[in-house]
């Protein structure tokens, strides 16, 4: 495997606040179980390096959501040299929930 990527043009988190005007506000775990809830993902982005227009669709139902927690951060910077560590690409951590 190449320890060193040349070509890495941007890295995206897409996040929905829960704010009171978000129709997910004040839901909860057993919301999401008993009304049978899927996410549904679509993505549309175009590839620079193939010069192509790149698609991807994912669906996330109930039992697939990991509630109360986030990604870890995954970009360090040290000594002037940004780094990505994707070997933790799939880890996580506890977050702090909005509770009224």
């Amino acid at each position: 495997m190449n320890e060193k990527s040349y070509l890495f043009p941007a890295s995206w988190t897409i996040v929905h606040p829960i704010t009171d005007s978000s129709p997910l506000y004040r839901l909860t775990n057993d919301d999401f179980y008993n009304r049978d809830v899927e996410f549904i993902v679509l993505l549309k982005a175009f590839d620079e390096s193939f010069s192509q227009t790149v698609y991807s669709r994912s669906s996330y139902k109930a039992h697939e959501i990991n509630w109360g927690e986030k990604f870890v951060y995954l970009i360090n910077q040290e000594k002037g040299h940004l780094t990505v560590d994707v070997r933790r690409i799939d880890e996580t951590e506890k977050a702090e929930l909005n509770k009224e």
